[in-house]
Parts: structure tokens; sequence; C-alpha cells
């Protein structure tokens, strides 16, 4: 799944609340389809596009916009992934998880597997 073809990719909303200044947040629930791809895209381009992209961060101090997310609720399938744990530290993209949720909603083995 490519940034053009991704559901997020054609809407403008992310874009324009972004250059208002907003912090942005997504959404990637546990154990769903292309749940790592969904993840990787909402960490490197949710809200950006290409005329205005900043891959440096938020210390950059040129005028362009952050790429991604600021944060992601529920990207508990990024364990999975040792690129993405990283990424997201790097980034320094803050992660909300609700453990009550999974337990709720998905098997252990779904889970912890």
């Amino acid at each position: 799944m490519n940034s053009r073809t991704h559901p997020l990719s054609s809407s403008l909303s992310f874009i324009r609340e972004r250059k208002e200044g907003l912090r942005l947040t997504s959404h990637c629930d546990v154990a769903q389809p292309d749940t790592l791809k969904n993840i990787e895209y909402v960490l490197t381009q949710l809200g950006s596009n290409e005329e205005h992209v900043d891959d440096h961060g938020r210390d950059d101090e040129k005028k362009t916009m952050r790429r991604g997310a600021d944060r992601i609720d529920h990207g508990l399938d990024a364990t999975s992934s040792p690129e993405l744990v990283q990424a997201i530290a790097e980034r320094q993209t803050l992660m909300t998880l609700c453990p009550w949720a999974y337990v709720r909603h998905h098997t252990q083995d779904n889970l912890f597997t």
C-alpha cells in the first residue's frame, strides 16, 4: 500500500489541520488487516503532501510541516516490528494504549502471539 492508495491519502482535512498548527492523532486498532502498513503510513505520511514535508521532526528550523501523526492510538501491533518501534521512538511519536479494551475484544492468543 503506498501513500496514493491509502484510505487517508485523499483526506485534505489532515493536511489542513497540520497547516493550522494542530497536532494529529490517528486510531490504529489492534489485529486489523494491514495493521503494520497502516501504522507506518500514519507515522510517516499522515497530514503531509509533497509540497509541505519536513522529515526532520519537530526541532528543524525550516518552516515546513512535520510529516506523520503526533500521536497514535491503539498502535499495539507496532511492537511486532522492531523498525516501527525504532521509528516511533526516533520521531518521539506519542502512543496511547487501552489494555482493557484489548482484553474485552480479543483473545489472549490474538493479542500476545
